[in-house]
């Protein structure tokens, strides 16, 4: 049986039970992720042992979260305020203006000339 007919044979089961062999297929694709080096096991080990013993300070969850948030809060970058909008449109007026100012001179010369050079051209 090829993974296709396997597949369309799977998609006529009930509901419940394509979800149990999703989660069975999911759980297959994860099993070799679930592995660990020796390192680690003898770390969990060791750290297991020292919570038993005592030798180590337990932190509640709530009170390392705490934590985190504060010093996140601290390093948070902020973002800039953004100009006003009366500087924005001055800009962009004096912009147009400073646009238009050089359009009317690059015009100019060229009309310049022309009419400077010809008597007959009406000022």
């Amino acid at each position: 049986m090829t993974s296709l007919e396997l597949i369309e044979e799977a998609l006529h089961l009930p509901r419940a039970d394509r979800a149990h062999l999703a989660s069975k297929l999911l759980e297959s694709l994860d099993e070799d992720d679930h592995e660990m080096s020796d390192e680690w096991l003898v770390e969990i080990r060791r750290r297991v042992q020292e919570m038993k013993s005592g030798t180590t300070k337990m932190i509640p969850h709530e009170e390392v979260m705490s934590n985190v948030r504060a010093r996140l809060a601290k390093n948070v970058r902020r973002v800039p305020p953004k100009p006003h909008d009366s500087n924005l449109e001055r800009r962009s007026r004096r912009g147009i203006l400073v646009r238009f100012c050089l359009l009317r001179r690059s015009r100019r010369r060229t009309w310049r000339p022309f009419c400077h050079n010809n008597p007959s051209h009406p000022r």
